[in-house]
């Protein structure tokens, strides 16, 4: 065990992190139902300053609202309390925030998650991401306008100069032009276009627009600087330069930040070279004009700077350095980042003279005198001078006054019911046991040093020596036995000694440094009352038992023993058990293998089938003893290419490889594979299926895999192009390559060896992601995401309707509209599990969604089999978790009765309950999946006035019902239904706005939905127009449709089962009054139905599609090759996300007749 000297021993403190802890204590059922979360806790109070433990708690915190879907208060709490102490001690976890917001939503409603979402812009104002989803709940559910309003000012004050808070400048003016407010959307506008922000040239192309519309008259009003100017486009245009300017001057320092997020680990000497070297550029502008403008740019870069770089002082100090000599006189800024810096994050040992600075701050402003000692406990522990003191002194004018306030300050801490000051007693409830011992050393040291009232402490320390919390406080044992070895009072020293040495719980080196430095002021000076051979043996029985510390109260006091053993060689710091933490091994690993078991051959990287080699030659017996058996030659095998579909995601993957190597200037031929040599030499198959390193992403495909060029292995002047999953743009990666195309190749993601810029790995709240094939995204902030997915629109038709681009038929794509919820929003699940034809099991197999790749090197749930085992799915309905627990728990017993794999389907039923959810009897045949006792699991929630309640289905056959804008849809369970009942009611709307017809008063305006289904487009839209005629091949959905409809009052509305040849035969609406909504299936509409449609001419078309890319090839068609295509234009094009963290993006175009 390491020794310490005396010295050291001062260094020995308690942090007083317990004031972080949860204020509820979960009860013992809690903890005896859960020992998973108990032991995360456990860790968490050892190393609560380290995020693995924190991560490791929250992901066992969310899965208790799988495990209790209808959570009982005493879960709630835990939840609530362990997301309030995480995002107390580290609230620039944005990310986090969601997740309590999300959670608070699921337990306690709408009311409380936007609680939840008001705190996290109190602890994070200056984050675009909580502002977005705060304005974007607000703007829904607020019909106040004026509240509207005020908080959307409230964020531009707050992140307004923020280089990329153009979405929430975009929600501001897309608000007002929703209240058809247009001289507020330029006043809007006016502002923003002075501010360098990163699509500023944008905003001043909208501002030139909508300027357009206005008298200048009323532009002088709005522009009280236009007055003065000698022309309106010259005035303008000069405000455009200074931007502009102002832009490329902070373009080379924006264009590099790789980490804006923050994180526990340091930012990297380069980035922080970058920030400091952007934030000297704006000092130095604002040293040369302080405008308004140049000190909220400087402010706002500040605030970002701060964000990566919380847990260091740099950029504190330097942003408070700025601020106190340029705006001394502002108290509330100033104390905003004093407050920062030393209660949140920088510790008390790095802000001393700092604190000593804020006294004097708050003594200069007038503040009050209990603040200023507030603010003075914080730095007690750590003040070892007299020059410490002197600021409080002045403030409080003596000594005396401190030490009373502190007296009183531990008198009621010990005794609450002495309080009678309430500053007193507030400031005391908010010590604990631990950090109690604060004041009491500094009381100690007043009377000591500076009052040198030596009665007091002789009664302090004899009375606080009797506080069983103080027994384990190295300050309060090592303040007593200095005081008295200073004194030279040998029997309190001695008394003090044995009580360290036998009574207190002090760590053991803490107690050896004591007991050692006592053996040498007894062998310097024996006291006169111990003779000399006394002392000799009182010194070899304290040396004795320095080096022995099992001998006399050890071999009897287990609990010493077991402190020993907690301690692991470090003072002051107890935990469980010696251990190593390791940013590899800490992961979830799967199975270990024993050290004791022989090293197992490795498996060989060469795979069979699907392009992957399999050995062609065997090694011959060359043995004397043995006859040579005759060779066979063994047929070469072929690469057979398959007729791939345009519009798949292999056709597409086509079209962005084509892109790729365009832009680069590289030749088909650079990178081409020797296909036939994979498939029939093995060693050019191990060349190319190899690890690869330093693999650096250059785009990202709509299939959200990561594309770069790696080298050849076989020749150096080729190229590769090769697919990485899980992989985004600027990601450098180690990467497994395993299966060869002709011009390409797919290979697993290993590690990330440097993250790219939008990669925010602290988003990804799935434990299966980078396994399941069915998220992509979660690593990346949700706008980002909607970006991708609106490139993902552009580049569908830049692919699939090239023409129409080159013609100048193309609106620009608008920017995807989100999904209220990014998480647990999925109404259906297909949960698969996979049996080998020619082997019986004697385990169960997988049960949950494929894995994506061949990692058959990576420890991953599910092995080969291509099914990771999922017990929960985070984007999935809370009913739809508990149905999979459920089904999970009957496949335990029922997987032997099945002969091959099959799909189970996981359905959200919801039905209203009149009075509560006893009123609703359910089928006991095929109402829902059940739980243990067998009972239907239920969740019940509620829709404004209405209980709704929810079951899983999990029957095909079986009837459910879906509530859409007030309207109810009932259908098979397993037949086609949008599965995120969240966004339904944005796109219907947003589809019944575009069908509007310009026409005469009183002409009637009709719909055709020509994919009907079961009704959802032609009943949400049937308020809009006069008559819906619904149109579907199938008949069953022509049966739902209809049955629909009467459920829901809708008496316009007429369904009829068309033959796909003649699908607008019995239709006799008139065209110029007509809107058609196509919604088709993945693989779009034929040539037969878009040629009847042109036929047919209706006024306006609404094309909704879940494959952006067949939507642009029908769209190209109809326009360019059939007979009246000609006559129409496309008016818009947007995508909309269905499926937040995952690829997918749903398309609406709309077409109208020119």
């Amino acid at each position: 065990m390491a020794q310490l000297s005396l010295a050291d021993v001062d260094s020995v403190v308690e942090l007083p992190t317990d004031s972080f802890k949860a204020s509820i204590t979960p009860d013992k059922t809690f903890l005896n139902d859960n020992p998973d979360w108990l032991a995360a806790r456990k860790l968490v109070d050892q190393s609560p300053h380290e995020f693995a433990p924190w991560n490791s708690l929250v992901t066992i915190t969310e899965q208790l609202l799988t495990k209790y879907p209808t959570p009982s208060q005493a879960v709630k709490d835990v939840i609530t309390s362990t997301f309030d102490e995480l995002l107390t001690r580290f609230p620039l976890f944005f990310g986090y925030w969601k997740k309590y917001t999300s959670l608070q939503y699921q337990m306690n409603g709408l009311d409380e998650s936007i609680k939840v979402l008001s705190r996290s812009l109190v602890a994070f104002p200056s984050s675009v991401d909580l502002w977005v989803d705060y304005l974007t709940i607000l703007v829904s559910n607020c019909q106040d306008k004026s509240k509207i309003k005020l908080e959307f000012e409230t964020a531009i004050s707050n992140v307004g100069h923020h280089f990329l808070s153009h979405e929430v400048w975009d929600k501001y003016i897309e608000w007002e032009q929703g209240q058809n407010n247009s001289l507020e959307v330029i006043k809007i506008l006016l502002r923003v276009i002075r501010i360098p922000l990163h699509q500023y040239s944008r905003y001043y192309q909208s501002f030139n627009t909508m300027r357009q519309t206005i008298s200048a008259q009323q532009l002088q009003k709005l522009d009280k600087e236009l007055e003065s100017a000698t022309g309106v486009d010259e005035y303008y245009n000069t405000i455009f330069l200074q931007t502009q300017e102002y832009v490329s001057a902070i373009w080379p320092f924006e264009s590099q930040i790789k980490q804006p997020y923050f994180n526990i680990t340091p930012l990297s000497d380069e980035e922080v070279d970058i920030w400091d070297s952007y934030l000297n550029l704006l000092i130095q502008r604002h040293s040369t004009d302080a405008s308004p403008l140049n000190k909220d740019q400087t402010v706002a870069t500040f605030e970002r700077a701060i964000v990566p770089t919380a847990l260091a002082s740099k950029f504190w100090f330097k942003y408070l350095s700025w601020y106190i000599t340029n705006y001394s006189d502002e108290f509330e800024p100033l104390n905003n980042i004093y407050r920062k810096i030393l209660d949140v994050f920088l510790p008390v040992s790095m802000t001393l003279k700092l604190r000593l600075n804020y006294a004097s701050f708050l003594e200069f402003h007038n503040r009050d005198t209990q603040t200023v000692a507030e603010v003075y406990l914080g730095i007690m522990k750590h003040a070892h001078s007299k020059n410490d003191y002197e600021p409080v002194s002045r403030t409080e004018n003596d000594f005396t006054k401190v030490a009373k306030w502190l007296d009183s300050v531990v008198t009621v801490f010990y005794k609450p019911q002495t309080a009678s000051d309430i500053g007193i007693k507030r400031f005391a409830t908010l010590l604990n046991t631990r950090t109690i011992v604060i004041p009491i050393i500094e009381l100690i040291n007043i009377n000591w040093i500076h009052l040198k009232n030596d009665s007091n402490v002789r009664k302090y320390l004899a009375q606080f020596s009797l506080a069983e919390d103080l027994f384990g406080s190295s300050p309060f044992w090592t303040l007593k036995y200095k005081y008295f070895k200073y004194y030279r009072d040998y029997q309190e020293l001695e008394q003090t000694v044995a009580f360290i040495k036998d009574k207190s719980s002090l760590p053991l080196t803490v107690i050896n440094a004591i007991l050692l430095d006592y053996t040498d002021v007894l062998a310097q000076q024996v006291p006169e009352s111990l003779s000399t051979q006394s002392a000799y043996e009182t010194i070899n029985s304290l040396e004795y038992f320095v080096s022995n510390p099992f001998s006399s109260r050890y071999e009897q006091d287990e609990q010493l023993k077991k402190r020993l053993w907690q301690e692991s060689g470090h003072a002051a710091v107890s935990i469980q058990k010696p251990f190593i933490v390791n940013s590899v091994l800490s992961k979830n690993c799967g199975t270990t293998m024993s050290v004791t078991e022989p090293l197992k051959r490795a498996a060989s990287p060469v795979r069979a089938g699907e392009g992957a080699i399999t050995p062609v030659h065997k090694k011959q017996d060359t043995s004397e003893n043995k006859p040579v058996k005759k060779q066979h030659h063994q047929k070469k095998r072929k690469y057979k290419a398959k007729n791939v579909d345009p519009t798949s995601p292999s056709g597409v993957l086509q079209f962005e490889i084509e892109q790729i190597l365009a832009e680069r200037e590289i030749t088909e031929s650079d990178i081409q594979n020797d296909i036939s040599g994979v498939l029939n030499d093995e060693s050019i198959a191990a060349q190319y299926h190899r690890n690869v390193t330093d693999v650096e992403i250059i785009a990202l495909t709509s299939n959200a895999e990561g594309l770069a060029l790696i080298a050849n292995p076989l020749d150096p002047k080729k190229q590769q192009v090769v697919i990485v999953p899980f992989a985004i743009t600027g990601d450098v990666c180690e990467i497994r390559v395993f299966k060869t195309h002709p011009n390409y190749v797919e290979s697993d993601l290993l590690k990330i060896l440097k993250p790219s810029p939008e990669r925010q790995d602290e988003l990804i709240r799935c434990r299966y992601f980078g396994k399941c094939s069915g998220c992509q995204y979660q690593e990346l902030p949700y706008a980002t995401q909607l970006e991708y997915k609106r490139r993902t629109v552009e580049n569908a038709y830049a692919h699939l309707a090239p023409d129409l681009l080159k013609q100048g038929k193309l609106p620009e794509i608008g920017e995807t509209v989100a999904s209220p919820k990014q998480f647990g929003y999925r109404t259906k699940l297909t949960p698969h599990f996979d049996l080998p034809r020619k082997k019986t099991l004697t385990y169960r197999p997988t049960l949950g969604f494929g894995s994506k790749g061949k990692p058959t090197w990576r420890d991953t749930d599910g092995g080969d089999s291509g099914v990771v085992d999922i017990e929960e799915c985070i984007i999935g309905t809370p009913i739809i978790n508990v149905g999979m627990a459920n089904e999970r728990r009957q496949f335990e017993q029922d997987w032997k009765k099945y002969k091959k794999g099959a799909t189970i389907l996981l359905r959200e039923h919801t039905r209203v309950a009149t009075e509560s959810c006893n009123t609703i009897e359910f089928n006991n045949e095929q109402e829902g999946s059940r739980d243990e006792a067998g009972n239907v699991s239920v969740i019940v929630d509620k829709n404004g006035d209405d209980v709704l309640v929810k079951s899983c289905v999990t029957n095909t056959r079986q009837i459910v019902t879906e509530y859409i804008n007030g309207f109810t849809f009932e259908f098979c369970a397993g037949e086609f239904f949008q599965n995120n009942n969240s966004i339904l009611p944005i796109v219907t709307e947003y589809v019944c706005s575009n069908l509007q017809i310009p026409r005469k008063e009183g002409d009637p305006l009709y719909l055709v939905d020509a994919y009907c289904g079961s009704g959802l487009f032609s009943i949400t839209a049937s308020k809009g127009v006069d008559r819906v005629v619904g149109v579907d091949v199938s008949k069953e959905s022509i049966k739902f449709a209809t049955k629909n409809a009467e459920r829901n009052g809708v008496k316009n509305a007429t369904f009829i089962d068309g033959q796909a040849e003649k699908i607008f035969g019995s239709i006799d609406t008139p065209s110029d009054l007509t809107s058609v909504i196509i919604d088709p299936s993945r693989k779009g509409c034929d040539e037969v139905f878009l040629n009847q449609l042109s036929d047919y001419r209706p006024a306006r078309v609404v094309y909704v599609s879940c494959n952006v890319h067949s939507q642009a090839r029908d769209i190209q068609w109809f326009l360019n090759s059939t007979k009246n295509g000609g006559e129409y234009k496309v008016e818009s094009i947007r995508g909309f996300d269905f499926f937040p963290q995952t690829h997918h993006v749903e398309g609406v175009a709309v077409l109208s007749r020119i």
